[in-house]
């Protein structure tokens, strides 16, 4: 049973009683092989809950998510921690060992809210000023909606290391709506902001990107663009591009459409900002899209072509390919960064998906200038279904050895429920044989992957999303 909370006239934390563990491994640690699921963790908050997105410090991981056990979509937070030996369980001193379940907008005046959590990261801090930074700040963000995609707006909510609110943060009405204390909301368009991605500076600035537009949702009623967003430490706008949000249109217009954009994740470029996303025009397949920009917000001219880098669907054809971007991350290989990308893609046809069309997983890699890294894969990509029917890959990593890690969905003909599976690739995009059967894993539970994490030390892989309406963690060896 669900058991209000009101923390202040404006913030309210709904915490919720964890299901018991099941028992914790498979396998005790040291016997278990690579690729061994270990350990599953269901948290039941009373609704349909997932975990979105997860953050790994030093044996404890960080999660953030949705729940609709009030009956709306809220975001939820929490921590847990993992002692090595495959346990997991709440964090007793985050929250009172409970999950928070948030509501950015107190809004009166919109009393059918909607949020999500999409992102969460931690900020290092120095609590004793001895001028060791021996602790963290939570910023977990996602977006609040009046309901039913009208006035989405980007919210971002900031939490001290004991899962208190920060007081000091936000609470202005940016953009419109009522933030409760500990957390903003953002507008960069008059309709429609989603979040897909974000990450915290080590200066405590937040940035976050997804899709912004403008107008009456509908087919064909919104011009949808690519867009990223930049908070101060305060949580309000930062000098960013335009006010605090850089909107990016690509390919014009084509029939009467515009092109569809949105980024799927951002993050910490040695100080700068890389967002991934794709771009499309109706009946063209989508692109791969990549923009770095610099501190201010403008695009970075050592960056693809002027801060801009696209890879046309082509390039993983023939045949012609409509493909959907899901993830990307970062990893140092010989003192350079690699920028590694994950998506699906469809064989496409005169403009028509065609029915029992092959589907596949690809995975390119670039260089950190956004060449394409020709040491990676076959001329720098990958493309293969892993022997699995209807593979949709949802989140990528990469482990202190350079290895890619990929996570996502399958289809089961078998009563058609989905399973999951992880693959390991090595850094030159070979698959992991030390790694499950032939560098992959499957599950088969009627899971929903939404992230991929690796812990610390590189040992433990985790998987979030949902698993049968709770919300879901699965630790592998890695």
């Amino acid at each position: 049973m669900l058991k209000k909370i009101v923390i202040s006239s404006l913030l309210a934390i709904t915490p919720v009683a964890a299901l018991a563990n099941p028992p914790p491994c498979a396998a005790n640690w040291p016997a278990a092989a690579p690729g061994d699921l270990l350990a599953t963790h269901v948290e039941d908050l009373g609704g349909y809950d997932t975990f979105n997105a997860l953050k790994s410090k030093k044996g404890k991981i960080f999660v953030v998510g949705t729940t609709n056990a009030s009956g709306f979509d809220d975001m939820v937070v929490a921590k847990y921690r993992h002692d090595g030996a495959c346990g997991l369980e709440l964090d007793p001193g985050f929250n009172g060992g409970l999950p928070i379940v948030f509501d950015f907008d107190l809004d009166p005046n919109a009393p059918f809210n909607h949020n999500s959590g999409t992102w969460i990261d931690l900020r290092r801090i120095d609590t004793d000023d001895d001028g060791i930074k021996d602790d963290h700040e939570i910023y977990a963000g996602g977006t609040t909606e009046m309901g039913q995609g009208i006035l989405v707006k980007a919210g971002v909510a900031k939490f001290l290391s004991d899962g208190s609110p920060d007081l000091s943060y936000g609470g202005g009405p940016l953009g419109g709506g009522l933030p409760v204390p500990g957390s903003s909301i953002l507008a960069c368009s008059v309709d429609y902001d989603s979040v897909a991605d974000g990450f915290v500076t080590s200066e405590g600035e937040a940035i976050f990107a997804g899709q912004s537009a403008n107008g009456p949702g509908g087919l064909g009623g919104r011009n949808y663009d690519f867009y990223s967003a930049k908070m101060d430490p305060t949580g309000s706008p930062a000098p960013w591009a335009n006010g605090g949000c850089a909107v990016e249109q690509y390919g014009g217009l084509l029939n009467g459409w515009d092109a569809t954009e949105f980024a799927v994740s951002t993050m910490d470029f040695d100080g700068k900002v890389l967002s991934v996303g794709a771009a499309s025009i109706v009946n063209s397949g989508n692109d791969i899209q990549l923009i770095r920009y610099l501190s201010d917000g403008a695009y970075d001219p050592s960056f693809g072509n002027g801060g801009v880098k696209t890879t046309s669907a082509l390039t993983l054809g023939p045949p012609a390919y409509y493909l959907t971007v899901k993830d990307a991350a970062l990893a140092k290989l010989f003192n350079l960064r690699r920028i590694v990308v994950v998506g699906r893609g469809i064989d496409w046809g005169a403009g028509v998906i065609p029915v029992g069309s092959a589907i596949d997983m690809f995975i390119i890699r670039y260089l950190e200038d956004g060449d394409i890294d020709m040491a990676f894969g076959t001329n720098g990509f990958i493309r293969s279904d892993l022997g699995l029917t209807s593979i949709e890959p949802k989140a990528v990593t990469i482990d202190r050895w350079k290895r890619t890690i990929v996570a996502g969905e399958y289809g089961n003909p078998v009563g058609g429920d989905k399973g999951i599976f992880v693959a390991r690739f090595d850094m030159f995009g070979n698959l992991d044989a030390t790694f499950g059967v032939n560098g992959v894993v499957t599950t088969n539970g009627r899971e929903n992957v939404a992230e991929i994490g690796i812990a610390h030390d590189g040992k433990s892989i985790f998987v979030v999303g949902n698993l049968g309406g709770g919300a879901m963690i699965y630790l592998f060896k890695g």
